[in-house]
């Protein structure tokens, strides 16, 4: 199946707007799903996709939403493989608890030629595996962060861009301190 916009950029493009509704698009338990040259806007969450495979998101923008204060993720993936991103663009998602990409328990995700600038954490990674490659990150302010990862995810990165400002971190991992403990994050400034 696929959701194909306009790609004519001069005209605009198609946008979709929720109108401050909960997501624009909620894929769930299939597979094969391609949804490209669209801009999402005015949702908490641009697109869900929950227990599915294989399904790729192309050219593929999301604004952020200030009236949503906490929880707003533009690309949101959980139980799901092979995911892939390509030419995405995600841009201005500042608000608490937020992500430009949620993995959560995401096998075999793929990032590549993507943006993801001026979000509060460019890619939030839980349980999950990801390549991310030919991606600008730009990280403004010392709350910012290009991966947020636990210990039990995988990070192989290659050909990235970090434009780091105001005390933005490429990395925060959480790790416990003791077995059964609080997560405590370790902060990276650079990566190497």
């Amino acid at each position: 199946i696929q959701f194909i916009g306009s790609t004519n950029a001069a005209a605009g493009g198609t946008v979709l707007d929720r109108q401050l509704d909960t997501r624009v698009f909620d894929i769930d338990g299939t597979g094969h799903i391609l949804i490209s040259d669209l801009t999402l806007i005015n949702s908490k969450i641009g697109v869900r996709i929950r227990q599915s495979t294989n399904c790729t998101l192309e050219r593929v923008g999301v604004r952020a939403t200030p009236q949503f204060a906490v929880d707003h993720v533009a690309f949101d993936i959980s139980q799901s493989t092979g995911v892939t991103f390509r030419a995405c663009q995600v841009y201005g998602i500042t608000n608490a608890s937020s992500a430009a990409i949620r993995l959560s328990i995401a096998q075999n995700a793929r990032i590549l030629n993507s943006v993801l600038w001026s979000n509060t954490v460019a890619v939030e990674i839980g349980n999950s595996s990801v390549t991310i490659s030919n991606t600008s990150f730009g990280i403004f302010g010392d709350s910012s962060v290009a991966y947020s990862a636990d210990n039990n995810s995988e990070i192989k990165g290659d050909y990235n861009n970090y434009y780091r400002y105001g005390g933005g971190y490429v990395a925060s991992i959480l790790r416990p301190l003791v077995p059964g403990a609080l997560n405590v994050p370790v902060i990276f400034d650079t990566v190497q």
